[in-house]
């Protein structure tokens, strides 16, 4: 067979080959048809030593990506090794990378494409596996039948589990492997590198999504790395003017030359990017819109020709006399008195009876009305609040000390307050919080709602998503 179809059966005959469609992350990668299951998929074929560190660690990819299921991640349906390679067996994503996309992205597409693009890197990071070689080829978009589009983020070939920081990868030879204008100057460096390495690679993914060219250019190798080093580039709000100035800030962050200057992980970039979504709609929501009422000056229409034009009511007539002069209106006005009174004498008669109790002359009992349950509280109101367990209130406070405890939950105390008076509590697992987005009310007086918790003699106010807590603004 020739250089673009080298194979023609593997898995016992069960895959067909069909074509090479491209190169991966340390292998080929063709396109094959399961005759078994009836479907395309793509075929990564890795050269395999068991014996070497780097067959050992083809091995590991695989094992990583089978346990990767996120709808914005390429999903592994088998792994296998024969005649001396391994072959990945993964899903088949009809649609473009990113490298093929010709016109830079609108703010509204780019919201969708990148919250994606966070949300599967998010799931990776769950499980302490940086991927390394986040770019614009690795990251396809395929059109869904509804005709919106999914996020795929493929190859995680140089992918590696990291519960601590580990130094960058390099080939037999000791260069570095990945894409050179994607990559963080800590790999460049040969430094330890961990969850924000794939944050400032998908950050520099976003800049050339939004302006169709890399931030960090050179003619030579030399010349781009020193542009990484020296965070030279042009600043994507000069690029891009139309877009909000938040949206650019928060792009250049995530490629911020310092690590400690970026989010720390995907979960909490995706937070900070709902929330510029969020108020930039709610900014637009309060736009004024135009009013179908003429507008004062207009021009008016003019009669046709040889036609008077009909004067308004009342231009052209005799003075009348006003109704309330005119003989009609007299005898109605005393028909209708008339009318009154003989309505009285018959009410009279029939409940107005001398001590009969009858209805008029009595007051009518006013209904009770209900007492409304006090649902919103200030921090302090330990008692009230620890009598609510289970049920939804609102605290209010200025926020202060912010604490990551064990298990995934971040605590939010308020300024003057001891662990025996009411907390704010924000459970990871339920949804996506970060120490950092929440440190930014620190100060601020603010009204959380959620479930009252009691949890070992504390009382916690569980608050589920980051729009149940907003600043409050004035006195309580």
């Amino acid at each position: 067979m020739d250089g673009q179809r080298d194979m023609g059966f593997i898995g016992g005959g069960r895959y067909a080959v069909d074509r090479r469609v491209g190169e991966g992350g340390g292998g080929a990668v063709y396109l094959a048809y399961d005759q078994t299951l009836r479907r395309w998929v793509a075929i990564k074929r890795v050269r395999f030593d068991p014996d070497s560190p780097y067959g050992e660690s083809a091995m590991n990819e695989a094992t990583q990506l089978a346990s990767l299921q996120h709808p914005n991640i390429v999903t592994v349906y088998d792994f296998l090794e024969e005649g001396g390679d391994l072959f990945v067996v993964m899903e088949y994503v009809a649609g473009q990378n990113l490298e093929d996309v010709t016109e830079p992205m609108t703010a509204q597409f780019f919201g969708d494409f990148a919250g994606q693009c966070l949300s599967g890197l998010a799931a990776a990071h769950a499980m302490s596996i940086v991927h390394r070689d986040i770019k614009p080829s690795n990251i396809m978009l395929a059109a869904l039948q509804s005709g919106g589009f999914q996020v795929k983020i493929l190859d995680f070939g140089l992918a590696k589990q990291m519960v601590a920081a580990q130094t960058q990868t390099v080939d037999q030879s000791g260069a570095l492997t990945g894409s050179i204008y994607t990559m963080s100057p800590e790999q460049l460096q040969k430094e330890k590198v961990d969850h924000r390495t794939d944050i400032y690679s998908m950050g520099c993914v976003f800049y050339q999504a939004l302006t169709r060219r890399t931030p960090f250019q050179g003619d030579t190798v030399a010349e781009v790395v020193a542009a990484h080093l020296q965070h030279q580039h042009e600043p994507l709000g000069t690029l891009r003017p139309d877009l909000p100035k938040a949206l650019v800030d928060w792009v250049e962050r995530l490629f911020a030359l310092d690590a400690e200057e970026r989010p720390a992980t995907a979960a909490e970039a995706a937070v900070e990017l709902r929330e510029i979504l969020q108020k930039r709609a709610q900014a637009e929501s309060r736009k004024p819109s135009i009013s179908g009422v003429p507008l004062e000056g207009s021009k008016k229409s003019k009669p046709a020709k040889g036609k008077k034009p009909k004067a308004p009511a009342g231009e052209g007539e005799p003075a009348r006399e006003p109704f309330y002069k005119n003989q009609n209106f007299m005898i109605l006005a005393l028909a209708g008195l008339f009318c009154v009174t003989l309505l009285g004498i018959v009410l009279i008669k029939e409940f107005g009876g001398g001590g009969g109790g009858g209805a008029i002359g009595k007051k009518k009992e006013a209904a009770a009305t209900p007492t409304p349950e006090k649902t919103t509280f200030a921090f302090s109101d330990r008692k009230d609040i620890s009598n609510r367990a289970g049920k939804e209130v609102t605290v209010k406070g200025v926020a202060g000390e912010v604490i990551e405890e064990q298990g995934g939950r971040i605590i939010v105390k308020f300024e003057g307050g001891t662990d025996r008076d009411v907390m704010l509590s924000f459970d990871r697992n339920k949804g996506q919080f970060s120490k950092w987005a929440l440190g930014k009310f620190k100060g601020q007086k603010v009204a959380a709602k959620g479930t009252v918790l009691l949890d070992q003699g504390r009382v916690f106010v569980d608050v589920p998503s980051m729009d149940d807590i907003q600043p409050a603004g004035g006195a309580d």
